[in-house]
């Protein structure tokens, strides 16, 4: 069953088949070790499918030790079209981990069989109960035969349509999907239901201030909620209008400036007190202002936040919002300073939730032109008291804590 050249995996796959736990787990590290970042032959890669599918490997400790996966996830970076055929065979036979590691390979492998592939192994067998960003990653890929992709994948997408829609509405904005050979419209009832039952639910769980944005509760319902306002925008049906502009009176700017500007898409008029509220929000203000370039309807941005202190206090509060930052908008975000040195500019922030205020950086930036979002290498928080140094000298710790961490 192993390729010639894959004997060294020999005696990591006899002790996964041990009945010691402690052996199992050494057995699954060495797999990784001789699998990590290797080049396949075909006659390897086919190997891997075989071994994967008719070996019965014992439970690990942890569920994402999945040998099973680990031998089909190398597949993804070696996409032989011989693959297509096998790993829809074995998309039946392997665990739902694994069975995104098949999905990712197929989307890897780029052709319209390998899409066909991919529908049908959806189609007849469903999506896995956890699908790991990696396979929406690898869809754009698959692009070119977006005719049999979609609407398949979004009609029983389930709680994976935010990613999808994302895959669809990126291949139509890069050009990498023609929206003659796709036919949309039915997801037009789809995305109405969606739209109709997730909607009132949205607007009972906003609250002033803007800490509720960001709770797991929410999370999940705006990432749908926006994916669908968003699609919305390329459909045609009537009926969607209503929902869309609905949205517009959300206290969420998020979803707001979706619908905004898949209204705006569609021809239909959007108050510029609406466009206002959106670009004055600091989590909003570059989404709004791409969106609007995307459509060609630029001149609608609010010339008052046009300008590079508002987009670096975007940039400062999209590094803030990370979960493994502060994970939120900051109540307050000020300017302390904008340091110059030659043609770079570093802006140095003062921002607090609650009583104490925290030093930030963004930048460095090359201000010139007509401005608009940026990005700096530079952006940062040591999370010290604003009032701790003077902004130079919290400037200087992030550059130094940062040239540090990047060795």
């Amino acid at each position: 069953m192993l390729a010639p050249s894959l004997r060294q995996l020999g005696a990591p796959l006899g002790k996964l088949l041990a009945r010691s736990k402690s052996t199992r787990t050494e057995g699954f590290d060495a797999l990784s070790e001789v699998l990590e970042d290797r080049t396949l032959t075909r006659a390897e890669a086919l190997s891997l499918v075989r071994i994967a599918t008719e070996v019965s490997f014992p439970p690990q400790e942890h569920d994402w030790n999945d040998p099973a996966h680990d031998l089909l996830f190398p597949l993804v970076t070696s996409p032989f079209v011989s693959l297509v055929d096998p790993l829809r065979a074995a998309y039946a036979r392997v665990s739902e981990r694994a069975r995104c590691a098949v999905l990712a390979a197929l989307a890897a492998i780029g052709t319209r069989a390998a899409a066909e592939a991919l529908v049908g192994c959806v189609r007849d067998h469903g999506w896995p109960r956890s699908v790991y960003q990696r396979v929406f990653r690898e869809l754009p890929k698959l692009n070119a035969h977006a005719d049999v992709l979609f609407p398949a994948l979004l009609l029983g997408a389930g709680n994976h349509v935010g990613p999808l829609i994302g895959v669809l509405i990126g291949g139509l904005a890069d050009g990498h999907l023609d929206p003659a050979k796709v036919d949309l419209e039915p997801l037009a009832p789809v995305a109405l239901a969606a739209l109709e039952r997730g909607l009132p639910i949205a607007k009972k769980q906003q609250r002033p201030g803007t800490a509720w944005r960001f709770r797991e509760q929410y999370g999940a319902r705006r990432t749908e909620l926006g994916a669908w306002l968003d699609l919305a925008g390329h459909l045609t049906a009537p009926s969607l209008l209503r929902p869309l502009r609905a949205a517009l009176a959300l206290r969420d700017p998020k979803l707001a400036g979706f619908a905004a500007t898949s209204l705006l898409r569609r021809k239909q008029p959007v108050t510029a007190a609406v466009l206002e509220r959106v670009a004055a929000d600091h989590e909003t203000r570059e989404q709004l202002f791409e969106n609007l370039k995307a459509i060609g309807a630029l001149s609608r941005f609010p010339k008052r936040w046009r300008t590079w202190d508002a987009f670096a206090a975007a940039e400062m509060a999209r590094w803030l919002v990370f979960p493994t930052e502060l994970g939120e908008l900051p109540d307050d975000l000020e300017l302390m300073e904008k340091l110059r040195s030659g043609k770079l500019t570093l802006y140095v922030w003062k921002f607090r939730t609650g009583k104490e205020w925290k030093a930030g950086v963004s930048g460095a930036y090359v201000l010139a032109g007509t401005p608009g979002p940026v990005y700096g290498s530079s952006t940062f928080s040591r999370f010290d008291r604003a009032d701790s140094m003077t902004p130079e000298q919290h400037a200087v710790a992030v550059i130094d804590t940062l040239a540090a961490s990047r060795g």
